[in-house]
């Protein structure tokens, strides 16, 4: 009696384990789908923006967002994400207004034009905006 209820206590156990490490919904990408490395260059009219907000988000998935920083020389290097096409939003904060920078009002927004499509052999996604 003891045995069989440790048993059944044990199966409950591993089927919770088992929903913890796989997750409730579908399955997420495998390692071999997954590009590291993605990277850039964010240029204003030729000159490289410094901290602006680049941000990739899924058109497959709208759940599946990653976001970096550009570094003085307009560079971001994202987190590693699956293959696909992504919309990209680009904003920046001008000054010590804290306000936007109105220049990225077209690409910072839900209908920025901007779209990039990740592979392992498309690693790299410069973007020169201009007015």
């Amino acid at each position: 009696m003891i045995l069989s209820r440790l048993i059944v206590q044990l199966k409950l156990s591993l089927s919770v384990l088992c929903v913890l490490l796989v997750g409730c919904g579908g399955e997420g990408p495998s390692q071999d789908e997954m590009v590291e490395g993605v990277s850039g260059v964010v240029r204003w009219e030729g000159k490289p923006v410094s901290s602006a907000e680049v941000s990739f988000t899924s058109q497959d998935n709208p759940e599946m967002s990653t976001m970096a920083l550009t570094d003085n020389q307009g560079q971001y290097t994202l987190s590693p994400l699956p293959a696909g096409t992504y919309r990209v939003q680009i904003s920046r904060q001008g000054g010590a207004s804290a306000q936007p920078d109105p220049r990225f009002a077209p690409y910072a927004g839900e209908s920025s034009p901007l779209t990039a499509e990740i592979s392992k052999d498309q690693k790299s996604k410069d973007f020169d905006l201009t007015n």
